[in-house]
């Protein structure tokens, strides 16, 4: 017979770890849960934001993806992070909601250069960050794009991103390889050819002097 979870003493449910509010989640403890989605829905909603592109769909994957933990919440393996088992659900609710066709609309701004080795390892304004997420949604398969967010927007590690992706560790660094080498060829590109159209431009103006 198994052991009964350990009860949560007390109302401040926010002072456990995430294993231990799993477990009384699962036992029936609204409260756990509850504290489960406030420290989740921040990290969750970035990563569907960015991937969808738009708030409504967004917000209706995050719901889903609370709706479907809850149900399965007696599944979670406690040996491995919450945060992981959470980003595994939403990533595959965000593939099916892809392959159904939903648009993904992302604001066109510029982007800013970047070092090839780690692309966001640098400081840089939230406004610069953000045009480069954007363009690394927009040129990035979704697998390399979702490794790169997983490792450089939350943190994760390689590991876990594996775990996420239903991969061998190998193929996420392959993954973050590409994904680096690519956007920073495009952003290379633009800049090339920013340039270009600079000295052609200058070009004009000295020969109509």
């Amino acid at each position: 017979m198994p052991e009964p979870a350990p009860e949560i003493g007390g109302s401040d449910v926010s002072i456990h770890s995430d294993g231990r509010l799993a477990m009384q989640a699962a036992a029936g403890h609204a409260p756990a849960f509850g504290e489960l989605v406030n420290r989740h829905s921040g990290g969750l909603l970035r990563f569907l934001l960015r991937y969808c592109g738009n708030l409504h769909d967004a917000e209706d994957l995050l719901q889903d993806t609370f709706v479907r933990a809850y149900e399965h919440i007696g599944s979670y393996d406690a040996n491995y992070k919450f945060t992981t088992w959470m980003f595994t659900i939403a990533w595959r609710l965000a593939c099916s909601h892809h392959r159904k066709g939903r648009t993904v609309r992302i604001n066109e701004e510029p982007a800013q250069p970047l070092d090839r080795s780690c692309p966001l390892g640098h400081a840089m304004k939230a406004e610069q960050k953000d045009n480069l997420w954007n363009t690394a949604r927009q040129v990035l398969p979704e697998n390399q794009f979702m490794a790169l967010w997983l490792k450089y927007a939350e943190d994760i590690s390689v590991q876990e991103i594996a775990r996420i992706l239903d991969r061998r560790p190998g193929n996420v660094k392959v993954l973050l390889f590409r994904a680096r080498e690519g956007l920073y060829d495009k952003l290379k590109g633009d800049e090339d050819g920013k340039l270009s159209a600079g000295r052609r431009h200058a070009g004009a103006v000295a020969g109509g002097a």
